[in-house]
């Protein structure tokens, strides 16, 4: 009994050269004497197809090798197509290899892929238009079973050899019609007469010495000598060699549809028959000349099939098919002739006819792209043998498939009672694209021409999204065809445009359409209103995409044109132009689905047998629920389409978007109203208006034969709760994975299978809706339980289809490199129980398979990769099940809507596979739970929601005691969970370094297991962190004195740091720090002292700071010499030394103001020294003795006069440096005495006078310089203010106010000058030094420069015989005498002396005498002024003489 068993095709595109993680696929070009096209001729490999697109194909099955010929057939590419691959051996990196030859190659033929497995090499042969043989040879060292990649070796070894056809002999044989390999060394060449070329290898051909034979052999012909007046064109080749025979055979058909048999061993034709189907009239298979029934000249799929017959102990051999085309058929393609073919060498000849099929009506006028006669995939083999044909019809592809055992024969047949039409003839496998569908009209509806904010006109980018959405759907277009339809977009876009958009890089293909598409477009304004017309731009913006939509459809339909067929693990695989398709069994919704659209084949299915559903539907065997399912599927189809015929009243789009988009909506909000209310608001508001007395008696029509709506409502909810059994038990390869084709098939198959389930309890829910509506009181209870299991499967069933429509975008622009947590690792760990495999970041599945095209195709790569049994291609429907049963997202009988483990493990995984903002989208359409909370808050925090994320986080902590949380966070469940998943958290959060979530979820874990637990000693530490890093620095610190454990304070350091760091002294200081402010200091002294002074944060002033604030004015000045000693002992440093003296020179000052706000007695500190450096001085302070107990170390003793003579040198040497740059530049250090004779050298007065005093150096020198200074200006009274001689004035607070001559300024600096440094403690030295001075430049005197008044006033009071006697000494005779006249002056006058006290005034009457000597001696003599003072002095003496006299009488 053959069973019933409708197929669904699964498609994949090959990944495109450019997206494989090696880079652009290996090019080697042949090596050979023959030209080459000139590169720059693209026309020649991009016309007429895409450069990409094969335009043959041959596929390998042992190695699981594809050759494509590609660049319109002037490249040979090499690459596996093996659904598996081998982990443990393989990288996964794809081996692709293109060889460009330098004449276009002939179709690929079957058997032109020829495996060694024992020699362990690969040979693949290609004929090129131009009848040359290439050979290529590659190593199989590394292959082991299908899990391995061949290596295309093609460096330091003879991978290539090259052979010519003699061109006579093909001439002579009618050319060339088809070719083909039999072995390594061995190729058929189909000749126009109906014979053979045979081309073979010698083993010893080398690539230098290549020996071939050539030979031509004819075949049988009822015409003989007198010609041929058919065409003989051998079209087809097919061979047979098995082990147990050693008479290999070759067969060729031809176009005069002559089968003929030659022995390969010796190319002798053995017999030739007319393939006759008895199907077929007489007049159709009479043919003259080259017309008749055939394909035409350039077929590139054999018509012939040879398969080996399974039983060995048959007396046949092989089974030969040979499709026989009737293109001038309307009824039929053609026909599938079956022949036997016995062991026997003696019988070889003998082709024994076993029957025919003729193509399936609906194929005719199609052409046969290929076709294959496949095995049984279920183990028991009830599904029996299946001719598979591939078809072109109108330029698409079809596929149809038949049961073939009453012809094979290969177990014993028993002809069935009953032939149902469904069973036993042909079936349509069913294509799940439904691309037509989606026309302008269905745009326009979806796509209003007003804007959907009208507030803002100009934004229109729900557009770009929507038709973006449609092209990047999973698998529904290739990334080859979009980015080619794109670039020829850009293309044609104005200059300026495309050159901005080439320039720029977009991170994924959505982005690059929407910022293309319609970038050439402005808005215009109305004239009259100066409005944007936004119906306008709309518009046109429509028209681009649909003209992008149109030309990627156009692309698509080349894209998938069928190239060749081949048969991978006993499994159909055709091939296209671009990738791959596998027709996979369907289950049992997308059974009813598949009917419910077609009433014919709805009604052939009810028909059918019990038995031919009991294998793979056992839930439709029974007649009656068959009947039934059938009916309510199809009356749900009904209300679906009446639903989508219809336009949303509110919005654009149909009435069927708007109706599920509720019911989403609504159900992910948890509702709390009675869910027959609920379901009565969706009938009325949803369903009802939109539905017509036509519909509506159909789907009564339909629903009527039902004898229990409620029970089979519940039986269609029964499959959709379960998964179909295996089809085959099969052993699991541990060591294999599935690869990236193996996973995009296998994704396919997946997203077909869920669309299917989702339409079906689509329907599901609208049929109850309809029930609830027509329902009476007594169907209450039969009504909630089929009303609350309808909402819940179509809630899952909508989740899933939802995901599976999803690109992979959203890990491809989020993609970071992160290193995972402990904590992380968990929830990957729970995951890997599902298989996880770890792949990194990395954005592509082995083979070079972008995962941004389809979420599913990730999740099936990295999150949840699924076991591979060995037989793949044929358990696509076992895995896809398998996937679906392993999600487990539908319990059976489920009736509550909140999610379960298995919902939270699923958005755990999207998650854990990078999409963020696709697992968040997915938790939203679930009601809320603390297991959803927590991944949704995960995500949130990868999408940088940050205050929402955490927000979730702190609701899913409820999920410690409903457990919800175990799926994904095991730990968090128990007693102990919440404290755990506090912690837990704590790492969550702060991977994303968010520290105040950090800080909040460990207090809460601290509170929740206890702050003297000693597992939460890493919590203190963190939430301490935490605070630290948020500058909540009154928190750590509250946090660091609150921790039971004492350890903890060493990171007081750390608080200590961090704070300096930011520059948040004042609040340092403002800490209490009670009970270790020692502590404190003792760190920050041990800061100050080994850290540097010149770097951020400086220690020194910090210290300074904290003993400032808590007054110790003492230690803040130690601190502050100390910093200045340590600038003075700076040896390099990346600062210029002026400033590092410039920061000496501040520290010394601020030292002297903090001291001085100290008692005198204690204004002193102390400073290590060596034993040998020790100063021994007298000090007014108070030292206390411990400073110089035995054993301490040896200090010296700094007063505050100390830091301020250092002051003064150091902000000396500053003021130097702008005058003699050398100092700093060089280094130069400077004695208190050279800086006082370098600012005096400079007429800088009043800083060396300053500086002197502070240094307490010997002002000599100032003041002799400064005399000399005043005498030198009066040489020169009219010297200009600005001469440097006379700077120092103007720059003097003492004269800069003052006018005059600069002579008298400086007489008047020098005067206020000595008045401030010289006097009783100095012993008036410097006066004397300016009076020696003023004297030895007697020659001024001469000139008339007069000794100042203020100094001989001074002088003549002080000390009148010194002065007077040094006047004589330095030669002022005439000022002696006018000073020694003015000192009798003011003596007092004799009568007023007392009686008898003649000698009460002291006068020098000696230096009078000896100064009227003087002046009576010399050149003096002709003095006549000096005469003239001279004797009026004697006259002064005489009368003094003569007044003493009298008092004495």
């Amino acid at each position: 009994m053959s069973i019933y068993t409708p197929f669904q095709l699964a498609h994949t595109s090959l990944p495109a050269p450019i997206t494989t993680t090696s880079g652009v696929a290996r090019e080697v070009a042949v090596p050979t004497q023959r030209p080459f096209p000139p590169e720059d001729d693209n026309e020649i490999f991009n016309s007429p197809l895409n450069a990409d697109h094969a335009a043959s194909a041959a596929f390998e099955p042992r190695t699981a090798t594809l050759a494509r010929a590609l660049d319109n057939e002037y490249t040979l590419e090499l690459r596996s197509l093996s659904p598996v691959i081998n982990h443990s051996r393989s990288s996964g990196n794809p081996q692709i290899l293109r060889i460009l030859l330098p004449d276009p190659i002939r179709p690929l033929t079957d058997g032109c892929i020829v495996p060694d497995v024992r020699g362990r090499r690969l040979t693949i042969i290609a004929l090129t238009h131009t009848n040359v043989v290439y050979r290529f040879t590659f190593p199989l060292t590394a292959f082991i079973d299908k899990g391995d990649r061949v290596a295309f070796i093609t460096t330091d070894v003879e991978w290539v050899e090259e052979f010519e056809i003699d061109p006579d002999l093909i001439s002579s044989a009618g050319g060339i019609g088809s070719w083909a390999v039999t072995n390594a060394n061995t190729v058929i060449l189909g000749c126009g007469d109906g014979g053979i070329i045979k081309v073979q290898r010698d083993e010893r051909s080398t690539l230098e010495n290549p020996i071939w034979a050539e030979s031509h052999h004819k075949g049988h012909s009822r015409w003989g000598f007198f010609g041929r007046s058919n065409d003989e064109t051998v079209t087809s080749i097919a061979e047979f060699e098995s082990a147990a025979d050693d008479f290999p055979v070759l067969y060729t058909f031809s176009r005069d549809w002559k089968l003929r048999t030659w022995s390969l061993a010796t190319a002798q034709s053995l017999k030739s028959t007319d393939v006759r189907p008895s199907s077929e009239s007489g007049s159709q298979l009479t043919t003259t000349g080259n017309s008749g029934p055939a394909t035409s000249a350039d077929t590139t799929s054999s018509l012939i099939r040879v398969l080996a017959h399974p039983n060995p102990s048959s007396k046949y051999s092989h089974i030969v098919v040979v499709f026989v085309p009737t293109p001038y058929n309307s009824s039929s393609p053609g026909t599938f002739v079956f022949y036997r073919a016995s062991h026997s060498s003696s019988h070889v000849n003998d082709l024994e006819y076993a029957g025919e099929r003729p193509g399936a009506p609906w194929s005719a006028g199609s052409q046969l792209r290929g076709f294959e006669v496949q095995p049984p995939t279920r183990t028991d083999g009830v599904d029996g043998w299946r001719l598979w044909a591939v078809w072109d019809t109108k330029g698409s592809l079809s596929v149809d498939s038949v049961p073939v055992n009453d012809i094979l024969q290969f177990s014993t047949y028993v002809a069935p009672p009953i032939k149902p039409r469904m069973v036993l003839e042909w079936q349509r496998v069913d294509h799940a694209d439904n691309v037509e569908a989606f026309d302008a009209a269905y745009f326009d509806n979806l796509l209003s021409l007003s804007p959907p904010d009208p507030t803002n006109p100009y934004d229109n980018s729900d557009i770009s999204e929507t038709f973006v959405q449609y092209l990047l759907f999973p698998g529904r277009f290739s990334q080859l065809t979009l980015t080619t339809a794109l670039d020829n977009y850009i293309d044609q876009l104005p200059l300026s445009t495309r050159e901005s958009l080439k320039s720029r890089a977009f991170p994924t293909l959505s982005q690059k359409f929407i910022a293309a598409v319609g970038s050439d477009l402005k808005m215009e304004t109305s004239p009259q209103t100066g409005a944007p017309v936004v119906d306008a731009y709309r518009k046109a913006l429509k028209l681009q995409w649909l003209g992008i939509w149109a030309r990627v459809r156009g692309l698509d339909k080349q894209a998938r044109w069928p190239v060749a067929t081949g048969s991978l693990n006993g499994q159909l695989l055709i091939l296209d132009r671009e990738g791959a398709s596998v027709p996979v069994q369907e289950d049992s919704a997308g059974v009813l689905v598949h009917l419910s659209k077609n009433g014919k084949q709805a009604s052939e299915f009810q028909a059918l047998p019990e038995g031919s559903l009991l294998a793979f539907y056992p839930a439709l065997a029974p007649p009656q629920s068959r009947r039934s399912l059938t009916a309510l599927a199809i009356a749900g189809q009904r209300l679906a389409a009446a639903l989508e015929r219809s336009d949303d009243l509110d919005e654009a789009g149909t009435a069927l978007d708007a109706f599920t988009t509720t019911v989403r909506n609504e159900l992910a909000a948890a509702p709390t109203v009675p869910v027959e209310d609920i379901a009565a608001g969706w009938w009325e508001s949803g369903v009802e208006p939109f539905l017509n007395d036509t519909v509506r008696s159909e789907v009564k029509a339909s629903l009527d034969g039902i004898s229990s709506l409620p029970r089979t409502l519940l039986e269609a909810l029964d499959i959709l709760a379960a998964t179909p059994p295996a089809t085959a038990e099969e052993k699991i390869a541990d060591d294999w994975t599935f690869s990236g084709f193996g996973n995009a098939l296998l994704s396919s198959t997946i997203s077909n299978l869920v669309t299917a389930r989702y339409n079906l309890a689509l329907n599901v829910l609208l049929v109850s809706l309809y029930y609830l509506e027509n329902s009476s009181a007594d169907e209450d209870d039969e009504l909630f339980q089929v009303l609350t299991r309808a909402q819940v499967t179509f809630q899952r069933y909508s989740v899933l289809h939802w995901l599976v429509e999803q690109t992979g975008e959203d890990a491809a622009e989020r993609r970071v490199k992160r290193k995972r947590t402990g904590a992380r690792d968990e929830v990957h760990a729970k995951l890997a129980g599902l298989n996880v495999r770890d792949s990194g970041d990395e954005g592509s599945d082995v083979d070079g398979y972008d995962l941004a095209y389809s979420l599913l195709h990730s999740l099936l790569s990295r999150t949840l990769p699924q076991p591979v049994p060995v037989d793949t291609a044929a358990s696509l429907f076992d895995a896809s099940n398998a996937f679906l049963s392993n999600l487990n997202i539908l319990g059976e009988d489920q009736v509550d809507i909140e999610p379960r483990d298995d919902d939270v493990k699923l958005s755990a995984a999207v998650l854990a596979d990078g999409h963020a903002a696709t697992a968040r989208d997915l938790i939203d359409q679930y009601p809320p739970s603390s297991g959803l909370a927590y991944v949704r808050g995960k995500a949130l925090l990868e999408t940088g929601d940050a205050e929402d994320g955490v927000h979730e986080l702190q609701l899913a902590a409820a999920g410690c005691q409903d457990g919800s949380l175990a799926p994904v966070l095991p730990s968090a469940v128990g007693s102990d969970g919440l404290g755990a998943y506090y912690r837990h958290v704590m790492g969550v959060v702060d991977e994303h370094g968010l520290q105040a979530a950090v800080a909040a979820f460990g207090e809460r874990a601290l509170e929740a297991v206890g702050p003297e637990e000693k597992s939460m000693r890493d919590v203190w530490t963190r939430v301490f962190l935490a605070y630290l890093t948020l500058g909540q620095y009154e928190d750590a610190y509250s946090t660091l004195t609150a921790t039971p454990f004492y350890d903890m304070r060493d990171l007081l350091g750390q608080l200590i740091s961090t704070m300096c760091e930011a520059n948040e002294v004042g609040r340092l200081n403002k800490l209490g720090f009670i009970g270790f402010q020692q502590e404190v200091e003792e760190r920050l002294n041990y800061k100050a002292r080994n850290s540097d002074p010149l770097r951020f944060p400086n220690y020194y002033k910090v210290l300074y700071s904290w003993h400032i604030s808590r007054g110790d004015y003492r230690s803040a000045g130690e601190i502050m010499y100390a910093q200045g000693r340590r600038f003075a002992e700076a040896s390099s440093s990346k600062l210029q030394s002026f400033e590092v003296s410039a920061m000496r020179a501040r520290s010394y000052l601020t030292a002297i103001n903090a001291l001085s706000l100290v008692d005198k007695r204690n204004a002193w500190i102390t400073v290590a020294a060596s034993p040998e450096n020790m100063k021994r001085r007298k000090v007014t302070s108070y030292i206390p003795e411990d400073e110089f107990a035995v054993g301490s170390q040896p200090v010296n003793i700094i007063t505050l006069a100390d830091i301020q003579a250092e002051y003064t040198a150091v902000l000396s040497q500053l003021r130097l440096s702008s005058y003699i740059p050398d100092l700093h530049e060089h280094g130069v250090s400077l004695t208190p005495d050279e800086i006082v004779g370098f600012f005096t050298q400079r007429s800088l007065f009043d800083l060396a006078l300053s500086s002197a005093a502070d240094m307490d150096v010997d002002m000599t020198d100032i003041f002799q310089t400064l005399a000399t200074r005043c005498v030198e200006l009066s040489r020169v009274p009219s010297m200009a203010a600005d001469n440097p001689a006379v700077a120092f004035l103007s720059a003097s607070p003492v004269t800069a106010r003052l006018r005059g001559p600069p002579s008298a300024l400086a007489l008047r600096y020098l005067e206020v000058a000595l008045d401030r440094r010289d006097g009783l403690s100095t012993q008036y030295k410097y006066r004397d030094t300016v009076a020696n001075t003023f004297f030895e430049l007697n020659e001024d005197a001469r000139s008339g420069w007069q000794m100042p008044v203020w100094l001989v006033e001074h002088e003549l009071k002080r000390d009148a015989e010194g002065w007077i006697s040094r006047a004589v000494d330095k030669g002022w005779v005439k000022e002696a005498v006018e000073w020694t006249a003015e000192v009798l002056r003011r003596a007092q006058p004799p009568d007023l002396l007392p009686a008898g006290k003649e000698f009460a005034a002291d006068i020098p009457y000696n230096l009078v005498d000896r100064v009227l000597a003087a002046a009576g001696q010399g050149e003096e003599k002709s003095d006549r002024a000096l005469q003239a003072a001279a004797k009026a002095l004697r006259e002064v003496v005489d009368r003094r003489a003569s007044g003493l006299k009298s008092l004495r009488q």
